[in-house]
Parts: C-alpha cells; sequence; structure tokens
C-alpha cells in the first residue's frame, strides 16, 4: 500500500455534500486542492424503494438511504472527474449520524443488512482503484442547503427527465450562486451501474455472502456479478505495481 492510500492529505481534494429522501438523492461536488467543475447530481427513487422507506416498518430505512447516497458518490468519483483518481481523498457532509458512523468506522450494528453491504463494497472498490481515505462529517440538517434541494426536487416541481433536469440544473444555479473563478455549476449522472448497485442492496439482493454466480474480476476476488461488472469497467485502472519518484510524494 502507499502512503497516500492510508494517510489523508491536510485538505482534501475534492470535498461535497449527500442527502437522502423517499423521493430521491442528491448531492454536490466541489474542488479544494485539485479541480472538478463544480457538479450536482440527483437520482430518482425507484417507486418500491420509495415506499418502502415511507412505511413507518418498512425494509428500507431513512438512513440506508443515506448511506446509498455516500455510497453512490464515492463510486462515481472515476466518472464525474475524468481523472485518475489513486491517492485521492474526499471529504464529505452528511445530515444522518448513523451514515457519518458506519463509513468513518468502516462498520456498521445496524439491523438492516444495507449498509455493511455498501461499506464493504466501497472498501473494495478503493482497493481496487488505490483510493486515499475518505472522510464524512456530519452537518446540521437545517445547514445542508446544498445537498436537500437535489434529494427533494422531485417533490418541489422539477420531474425526472431531460426537461426536469434543465429547470432544476437554473434553479439549483440561481439558489447557490458561484464566485466566477469556479465557474458554473453543472448537472452530472452516476454511472448506471452504480445506481443498479445501490437499489439492489436497499432491495437485499445479493447481499452480504457472496454467491455460487460470482465471477472473478480483475480484483482478483469473487464478487458479485453486479459490482464484477462495475469493476472490471472501461473506467476502472489497472493497478499501479511499482512505485517511483514521479508517483511518490
Amino acid at each position: 500500500s502507499h502512503i497516500t492510500e492510508l494517510v489523508p492529505p491536510d485538505l482534501p481534494h475534492y470535498y461535497g455534500f449527500v442527502d437522502y429522501t423517499a423521493c430521491g438523492y442528491g448531492l454536490v461536488l466541489l474542488p479544494c486542492t485539485r479541480w472538478v467543475q463544480p457538479s450536482v447530481w440527483r437520482v430518482k427513487t425507484p417507486p418500491d424503494i420509495e415506499h418502502q422507506t415511507r412505511l413507518k416498518q418498512g425494509t428500507v430505512s431513512n438512513s440506508d438511504g443515506e448511506a446509498a447516497a455516500v455510497f453512490v458518490q464515492e463510486l462515481s468519483l472515476e466518472d464525474w472527474t475524468g481523472a485518475d483518481t489513486r491517492g485521492v481523498s474526499t471529504h464529505i457532509g452528511s445530515d444522518n449520524s448513523p451514515t457519518v458512523g458506519w463509513n468513518n468506522r468502516m462498520a456498521s450494528r445496524a439491523s438492516h443488512h444495507a449498509p455493511e453491504t455498501m461499506i464493504f463494497w466501497q472498501a473494495l472498490r478503493q482497493r481496487f482503484t488505490r483510493r486515499g481515505p475518505s472522510d464524512v462529517e456530519h452537518i446540521a440538517g437545517k445547514t445542508n442547503l446544498l445537498g436537500d434541494f437535489p434529494s427533494r426536487s422531485f417533490e418541489e416541481g422539477f420531474p425526472a427527465g431531460e426537461k426536469g433536469d434543465k429547470a432544476f440544473l437554473l434553479e439549483f444555479s440561481r439558489r447557490h450562486p458561484l464566485p466566477p473563478q469556479l465557474g458554473s455549476w453543472r448537472l452530472v449522472h452516476p454511472p448506471i451501474a452504480v445506481t443498479s448497485a445501490a437499489c439492489s442492496i436497499l432491495r437485499n439482493e445479493d447481499n452480504s455472502k457472496i454467491l455460487p454466480e460470482t465471477c472473478i474480476g480483475r480484483s482478483g476476488v469473487g464478487l458479485p456479478q453486479m459490482l464484477a461488472n462495475t469493476l472490471s469497467s472501461v473506467n476502472s485502472k489497472e493497478p499501479t505495481t511499482t512505485w517511483n519518484e514521479a508517483t511518490c510524494s
């Protein structure tokens, strides 16, 4: 392991804010010490998962959804930055205390299996891409304005689809103007493989056990089919086997 995989820098390379409501997920991604165009994304929650979240004793809790928002953000970073993410560290703000604890401890005691499965997959992905540490910090819900509006936008007159996305981005830019040096907001979309994996976990499909119908990915371990496909996608980087002066800080 390289030192950048174990020890985070004083300031993260990227930071952002995530949020989940029954109707959708939302996140913003911003540059800190490495450039990325300020980005916002939102995903409509599938009807069955939304229904279970709204039930008092549903199979999907609000905290499960909040953990899924972090999961989608972490596994989509390579696509959104278009750059090599070896050693890259992120800092994420979430208003959900369980999600913060699960991600920082990389362990879960939740009765639902979704959180433990998500952090297990995140750890595999982090090892495969040689990512740096990711820090999740708790922020008060009333201050999480950047993450709150994207997740709730589907209930605020901005439906899913191209027309709704354009209207949402215009309204988001109006509510949260950027300083000139950061340019303008862009709307990004998580890879379908990542959102599909998140939904499968929330539905308790292909959960924590490694099933017989697994394939061997380039990471060298048996993985559920969907995750193996994600890790073996063209966006995945071949692990670096040697470190030299150019790559070692």
